[in-house]
């Protein structure tokens, strides 16, 4: 007597590992808002949790007065190294009981899997947001919405501390959607009159670009303590911070699994696929291996509100 099995292989030819990777990618691009923004570190060497990185920050050049027939003065930059610790290991994973469909719509599938990949970004861009309680600057008020005086003086203190870098390197400031709304409500930002925008700002309630400082408006933004309670925004420069990422391992492969890696803004993420015989369904899980520090405390700000 024939015996119908299922196996990975069978399943996954469905939706082939390319278009899988495809999706992937994409999602990433879309989804990572601080991910896309600070420093990264990348590196297609395989590592596992808890392996240390160090990467360079840059010394400091100097500019020198030249004579008349004179020759250059050379200055070899002392570099210095910063660590970094590959110990945040995140994970989604999800069953899809109903493989006939999987087959028939592999959009259904997808749509879990662009699910899982958003999820794993919103918590990279979280664990960014909360280096806050690592840097060194400060301004703001606890409980006060945030206005445009706000934004120039932290900026202020960004271009005082963070000095030439600070300057060349394009600034954010990520705020919070209750400081966002506060400032949509200032007719600084919303006059077509006072900001020449034919009133776009108004009527898209669009923030934009303003004093030289990109505003994103991100939901992740911590929140601390009551009456009043304190909203934990940043402005910074990407060299404030470090992410590091590396792909891990897919020795899976061959072993009744298949796993590939899916690479995007030196963001790495694993996918593995495999039968689940104990709930008959198709197990997905999407893994990203990475570390966060605050690389150079100088260009960056804590904004309080």
């Amino acid at each position: 007597m024939s015996t119908n099995t299922i196996n990975v292989d069978d399943v996954a030819s469905a939706i082939p590992a390319g278009l899988v990777a495809a999706e992937v990618v994409e999602v990433i691009h879309n989804s990572a808002v601080l991910g896309n923004l600070v420093n990264r570190d990348a590196s297609r060497t395989v590592a596992r949790a808890g392996d240390v990185v160090t990467i360079p920050r840059r010394g400091l050049l100097e500019r020198k007065n030249k004579a008349k027939d004179s020759t250059v003065t050379k200055q070899v930059p002392s570099d210095s190294g910063v660590q970094v610790a590959l110990d945040k290991h995140q994970e989604v994973t999800f069953l899809v009981e109903d493989v006939a469909r999987m087959k028939a719509e592999p959009d259904y599938y997808m749509g879990y899997l662009r699910d899982a990949v958003a999820v794993l970004a919103a918590g990279l861009d979280l664990d960014i947001l909360n280096m806050y309680t690592d840097l060194t600057y400060e301004v703001g008020t606890a409980g006060v919405d945030a206005t445009p005086d706000i934004i120039v003086d932290a900026r202020k203190e960004l271009l005082t501390n963070g000095k030439v870098l600070a300057q060349v390197q394009p600034k954010y400031y990520v705020m919070s959607y209750k400081d966002e709304a506060a400032l949509l409500k200032t007719e600084k930002f919303t006059s077509a009159e006072k900001i020449g925008d034919d009133g776009t700002a108004l009527r898209e309630a669009s923030l934009g670009r303003r004093y030289g400082v990109n505003l994103i408006a991100h939901s992740q933004v911590d929140t601390s303590g009551t009456s009043p309670i304190s909203t934990h925004g940043v402005l910074f420069t990407p060299d404030a911070f470090a992410l590091v990422t590396r792909p891990m391992p897919t020795d899976g492969n061959g072993l009744g699994v298949r796993q590939e890696i899916a690479i995007a803004n030196g963001i790495a993420m694993r996918i593995t696929r495999s039968y689940d015989t104990d709930y008959l369904a198709l197990k997905t899980t999407v893994d990203l291996l990475y570390g966060v520090k605050v690389r150079q405390p100088e260009l960056a700000v804590e904004v309080l509100t």
